[in-house]
């Protein structure tokens, strides 16, 4: 797989995490993409059939990502001088409750 292939199945696993949709809709956005390609420009299938989209994938996409961030986090923070934490519970459209954390730091510098 290219470089760019695994640069847009990131880029499509944080449009789906971002709009907290099922992890299975990139299988559908890789038909729908294959769809347009097949259609448009069928020259280049090759180039888009590799990009992985599957539920599998997403997921580990996701988790990659929650971990960068989870690393940059702790990197970060070991900095702080002082700190707050702010918490919020609200629902999700489909009444699934989702939980946001703030964090407010800062440093001698």
């Amino acid at each position: 797989m290219n470089e760019n292939a695994v640069k847009a199945s990131f880029l499509v696993s944080k449009l789906i995490a971002e709009k907290s949709k099922p992890f299975v809709e990139g299988e559908f956005v890789k038909e729908c993409l294959m769809t347009i390609v097949e259609t448009v420009c069928p020259e280049r299938k090759n180039l888009f059939s590799d990009i992985s989209l599957s539920a599998r994938t997403i997921t580990r996409r996701i988790e990659d990502m929650s971990q960068n961030l989870d690393n940059q986090l702790s990197k970060i923070s070991q900095t702080f001088t002082a700190y707050s934490l702010a918490l919020d519970e609200s629902l999700d459209c489909t009444d699934i409750s989702q939980l946001s954390v703030f964090i407010r730091g800062t440093n001698e510098t």
